[in-house]
């Protein structure tokens, strides 16, 4: 479940919704949410439903599961970077952000 709890708290920073606002639409509490997050709750499979939607993704995704409609390269930067921590992750994020600026 921590990769679970990994893939949430990645796919909201990328949405820009804080922990908060994400648990005010799935109607958790916070706390909730936080543990989810961390590892140490699993989620009931309708709450599991309320998360994927509100971050537009699906269950599959945030269950850690590559699509195998995605191009190989794609799946081999899933693949890549799915164990890193969550400084890791906004770390590279940032600097795709800078990549994708500097391309403009």
């Amino acid at each position: 479940m921590v990769n679970l709890g990994k893939n949430i708290a990645r796919l909201r920073k990328l949405n820009n919704i804080t922990s908060t606002e994400l648990s005010n639409i799935v109607g958790i509490k916070q706390p909730y949410l936080s543990q989810i997050e961390n590892g140490k709750r699993s989620p009931s499979l309708d709450v599991l439903q309320s998360i994927a939607k509100a971050l537009n993704t699906t269950v599959s995704e945030l269950l850690g599961e590559v699509p195998e409609t995605l191009p190989d390269n794609m799946k081999r930067l899933v693949d890549t970077v799915k164990d890193l921590n969550n400084d890791q992750i906004d770390a590279i994020i940032s600097m795709v952000k800078e990549m994708k600026a500097g391309y403009k």
